[in-house]
């Protein structure tokens, strides 16, 4: 049965834990964008720099190949990479502009 992964819901912790961002300021679901539950301020993670990155647990109640769709916007590019149990699993792919 698929299941659903919402970025925005990173597992629990702090800085250098959890997630890493390099300034202290939420750009994204914080002052830019108020999570009120119109269409386009729903929590996501945006705003993101060269190095930062975010962790994730999933529960996988069966053992097989899974399939991942990734939505995302970028006004400047970059790379994107996924991990599993601490070791690179897929990419670092580069995305476009959008």
């Amino acid at each position: 049965m698929p299941g659903r992964a919402l970025c925005a819901y990173c597992d629990l912790g702090g800085e250098g834990v959890v997630y890493h961002d390099s300034d202290a300021k939420n750009n994204s679901s914080g002052s830019l964008h108020p999570a009120d539950g119109t269409y386009l301020n729903q929590l996501h993670v945006g705003w993101v720099g060269p190095g930062e990155w975010f962790n994730m647990a999933v529960r996988v109640e069966r053992s097989g190949v899974h399939a991942s769709d990734l939505l995302y916007t970028s006004s400047a590019g970059g790379d994107i990479a996924f991990d599993v149990n601490g070791k690179r699993d897929w990419g670092p792919v580069t995305i476009t502009s959008t």
